[in-house]
């Protein structure tokens, strides 16, 4: 939530020394030799203390005296120490005036309703900028759709997949790691007076299950390894295995087979050894030996193949599922 707090901290102390009874060598002085009032009268040293044993406390006092100073009254000066940033609460309207079109001005973007300063961006975000569409506005939605229009450039989330917000939640890290978050907009995601609306709660939701998501997928990438991949107009397009393919080291290689993913309902190509190559998620790829350990085709094969691939059947997925339970 926008911080709404003011700490108000005032502390005062007085350092007291321990006063030593005065000893027949060392009288106080006579009433008309008195210091002024405000200056505390001398100390008399106890008998046997040395004059360097006394400079050394001298020297123990004032070091505290001067780090209490520092540290609990903020200085000397006890100038307020300026933050560089105060969180605050932006309308639409406001945020709009940060869009980058002011050369010499601040620029800054929204995402899940937290404003963020890119002004040091400003070559990516400012006038003229590839990302100077999201300059100004909450464009949460665009981050992951590309549909960079008025419809598209909108904060509403819902409706995306775990997969979507997912990359959304990746976007928030970056500019919460790399650039300063400045305030809040109200609107969407937060009311007038900062607290959350029933639309921040929903968010909060999909962000949880997009965080069930990734956790599953990477478990599916560890399980199933994705194949290297390379296509040009002039090769067409190659898939082949080996034991860092899919950025999962391991002491098999594996053949490419396309196989559709219950996390994403998607298709990809992945390695497999041969101990799981009758998994009935996979499906062997068309003019390709199967016993190979990589796959190509020319850009006219690839043409031809298009619409032809293979679906898996719905009692194969059921299936599946029955068997990973």
């Amino acid at each position: 939530l926008p911080p709404s707090i003011t700490c108000s901290m005032s502390f005062s102390a007085e350092l007291k020394l321990p006063q030593s009874e005065a000893t027949p060598s060392a009288p106080p002085p006579p009433a008309a030799a008195a210091p002024p009032a405000a200056v505390a009268p001398p100390v008399a040293a106890p008998a046997g203390i040395s004059w360097t044993l006394q400079l050394a406390v001298g020297v123990v006092i004032l070091a505290l005296a001067v780090a209490f100073q520092l540290v609990f009254r903020g200085g000397f000066s006890r100038a307020p120490v300026e933050k560089p940033y105060s969180y605050t609460l932006y309308t639409p309207e406001e945020l709009a005036s940060y869009d980058g079109r002011d050369p010499d001005g601040p620029v800054y973007l929204a995402l899940f309703g937290e404003v963020f300063d890119v002004t040091r961006g400003r070559r990516h975000y400012g006038k003229g900028g590839g990302y100077n569409a999201f300059a100004g506005k909450d464009g949460t939605r665009a981050f992951t759709t590309g549909q960079f229009d008025e419809k598209g450039l909108v904060p509403d989330t819902a409706g995306l997949t775990a997969e979507q917000m997912t990359g959304l939640h990746s976007w928030y890290e970056f500019y919460k790691k790399d650039y300063g978050q400045v305030g809040y907009l109200t609107g969407f995601y937060y009311h007038a007076d900062g607290s959350p609306t029933e639309k921040h709660e929903l968010l909060l939701k999909q962000l949880s299950d997009a965080k069930i998501f990734e956790s599953k997928s990477q478990q599916m990438k560890q399980d199933w390894p994705g194949c290297n991949s390379r296509w040009s107009e002039k090769d067409g397009r190659v898939l082949w295995c080996s034991k860092m393919s899919g950025g999962i080291q391991r002491d098999w290689v594996g053949r490419p087979r396309e196989f559709f993913s219950q996390v994403t309902n998607q298709k990809r190509c992945v390695c497999v050894d041969d101990a799981r190559i009758n998994d009935p998620l996979l499906q062997e790829y068309d003019n390709c030996d199967p016993k190979a350990e990589s796959c190509s085709w020319t850009a006219a094969e690839v043409e031809q193949m298009k619409g032809k691939t293979k679906k898996v059947t719905e009692t194969a997925t059921k299936t599946a599922t029955e068997k990973s339970k």
